[in-house]
């Protein structure tokens, strides 16, 4: 009998792995030249997180180690496509009890699971290491990227100075930022709250410094709100500057689907707010980055630092790169996935000038950005690059919130209507609008990059930023009897040039514009 179940169960799993059973989140859309949209959802593969509260265990052998769940109480977590927005209501857990979860991965070879981690809901996330620790794993991987080549300036890196970084619901400190020299920092996670290396660069301005730039009252904490937004106050708690913009309030729509971006009251309001507002995201990350932690914490098969060699790859140089930033019109900034969209638009007109692939879309790019003679489009904004940012706003749907420029992801797709009467091109989009990472759009930023050479847009953080990738590298390692595998795109972020960094690959954007 306990054969039989155990037969079921593995079959249940196979059923849902393989099928379209679990809800579909994602969309695929591509705009036709003439203005056709044509959506479609990503079911080629999944890729599934599975979850059992703590009960009476039974085991399932043969699939790569035993696995011990409660077949009564066995739940699909997340699915690689979607997620219900309502973490905390699905799992309904009691105060004291944990999930244990595992990576359901199907391949050709059949389905694996990667090794478990133990996730207690009610409980805070707290600092694990402290300074040392951290500083010990950012002078590993700065000196294992360093022999990669792929960062000039980092001849002889040192790890200098460390500022302490907050999160607001991790008690104690979440990361150390530290600066390198001769240039860059890398931001490091105290614990299991986010991924061991949360953020890095071998050229920029540390976040914490560019804060200080722009504040004029003394700094007393940092905060680290997603990938790439930062508040820093002051020793009363008041905001006193931002890095990027913060992210939105999200409300779950009546589907859970979905979510609807709303304003926060103040920042107050939005620390106290942020876990229950974000737990659905927050555990998302700590679960994307479980791998990892579970090779930090466990001895590997060979040296700590038995890393494969780091590849790498550009879609041109940071010279080809179009420098455009937002500015301030009728009490908003004009958004970012307007400007993304206008800097990939730029690279592929001076693009045309040279690369036959792109010789036909020359005239994507106007002069005074209408649709007059062809010019080749600035590397810096113009009234022009300006007008282009507007129009492109208006077909995407860009709305003021907080005085940010937000614009959803389902309609990013509509910059397709600025390139009609201008260029044969084609865009196409995929997307989770509910800001889950997700792998077909990972996929297709690492395949614009790699295989096409050509810079894609992405999503960051908690659907707060769409910066432009160009630049793509990854490594790999064994851990026990699984691999490891870290993987970054560097970023020009829209900011006129400056603040450009590495950021982790995983994305829930992808935008494209193809030949």
């Amino acid at each position: 009998m306990k054969q039989h179940a155990t037969h079921s169960l593995y079959s249940s799993i196979a059923l849902l792995a393989c099928s379209g059973l679990v809800r579909a989140q994602g969309v695929r859309q591509q705009v036709s030249p003439t203005g056709q949209v044509v959506q479609t959802p990503n079911h080629e593969r999944c890729d599934l997180l599975v979850a059992a509260r703590t009960a009476a265990p039974m085991f399932i052998a043969g699939i790569a180690g035993p696995l011990a769940v409660d077949p009564t109480t066995l739940v699909i977590l997340r699915d690689r496509r979607g997620l219900d927005t309502d973490l905390a209501r699905k799992l309904a857990l009691a105060p004291g009890q944990t999930i244990a979860c595992q990576r359901l991965e199907h391949h050709e070879g059949g389905l694996r699971l990667t090794p478990a981690i133990t996730i207690d809901l009610h409980a805070m996330p707290r600092q694990v290491d402290d300074e040392s620790a951290c500083r010990t794993r950012a002078e590993r991987f700065v000196r294992s990227i360093a022999a990669s080549g792929m960062t000039p300036a980092w001849t002889t890196p040192r790890v200098v100075a460390a500022r302490t970084v907050h999160r607001p619901d991790v008690l104690g400190v979440a990361y150390y930022e530290f600066t390198v020299e001769p240039s860059g920092y890398i931001v490091v996670a105290t614990g299991e709250h986010d991924r061991p290396i949360a953020q890095w660069d071998h050229a920029s301005q540390a976040p914490t410094a560019v804060l200080a730039n722009q504040s004029s009252s003394p700094i007393a904490r940092v905060f680290k709100l997603d990938t790439l937004s930062y508040v820093a106050e002051d020793a009363a708690g008041a905001m006193v500057s931002q890095l990027n913009a913060m992210p939105p309030r999200l409300v779950p729509t009546e589907d859970g689907r979905n979510w609807r971006q709303e304003a926060w009251r103040d920042w107050r309001h939005l620390k106290t707010d942020y876990r229950a507002t974000y737990l659905p995201l927050l555990e998302n990350l700590r679960l994307d980055g479980a791998i990892s932690w579970i090779a930090e914490r466990t001895p590997p098969i060979g040296p700590l630092d038995d890393w494969s060699a780091t590849s790498y790859w550009f879609a041109g140089s940071s010279a080809e790169q179009r420098n455009y930033n937002q500015w301030v019109e009728n009490g908003c900034y004009v958004g970012c996935g307007p400007v993304a969209w206008a800097m990939l638009i730029g690279w592929i007109d001076n693009r045309a000038q040279w690369d036959w692939r792109w010789g036909a879309q020359w005239g994507i790019y106007r002069a005074g950005g209408g649709y007059g003679y062809n010019v080749v489009a600035p590397t810096n904004a113009d009234a022009g690059v300006n007008n282009v940012i507007r129009e492109i706003r208006s077909w995407v749907g860009t709305f003021c919130l907080s005085g940010n420029g937000a614009t959803y992801p389902a309609t990013m797709g509509g910059v397709g209507n600025y390139l009609r009467y201008r260029s044969p091109g084609s865009v196409r989009t995929n997307f989770n609008p509910a800001g889950y990472a997700a792998w077909y759009c990972s996929d297709a930023v690492e395949y614009s990059i790699k295989s096409l050479g050509t810079p894609a847009i992405m999503g960051t953080g908690f659907l707060t930023h769409y910066p432009l990738g160009y630049g793509f590298a990854q490594r790999s390692r064994q851990v026990a009897w699984w691999f490891e595998y870290q993987k970054w795109v560097y970023v020009n972020q829209g900011w006129g040039g400056a603040g450009n960094t590495w950021v982790d690959a995983t994305s829930w954007f992808a935008g494209e514009i193809l030949p």
